[in-house]
């Protein structure tokens, strides 16, 4: 008789902390798209100066003065000063926007997909 292979555990359901995180993860790629921002960069948890600014349509000056001000929250790593996407998004969601309404629509619509994929 051939031995069976080891089965795999059941996958469990995700945890809740991982369900909020895919939450804000759609929310934010929401708010993203209503701005026209690429969305690619909201993949990444940190994003260099260089890439905030080509992803905010600002200078690299303006960004760094920015974060030398408090407006926007940067990390800094050895030599590289590093933005966090959530704290991009925040900063964004802090300022007036037309199309406020039409990204939160865009992030229920995506929360009720990522509920139905999960089912």
């Amino acid at each position: 008789m051939k031995p069976s292979a080891p089965r795999r555990p059941a996958r469990a359901a995700p945890a809740p902390a991982l369900a909020d995180a895919a939450r804000q993860l759609a929310r934010l790629r929401a708010l993203a798209a209503s701005y026209g921002y690429p969305l690619f960069t909201l993949d990444r948890m940190a994003l260099r100066v260089p890439e905030v600014a080509a992803t905010l349509g600002f200078s690299e000056s303006f960004v760094r003065n920015l974060i030398r001000d408090g407006e926007l929250p940067a990390v800094r790593v050895r030599d590289a000063l590093l933005v966090r996407t959530t704290d991009i998004m925040a900063f964004l969601d802090a300022r007036p926007s037309s199309g406020r309404v039409a990204a939160d629509a865009i992030a229920e619509e995506l929360e009720r997909s990522l509920e139905q994929e999960r089912r």
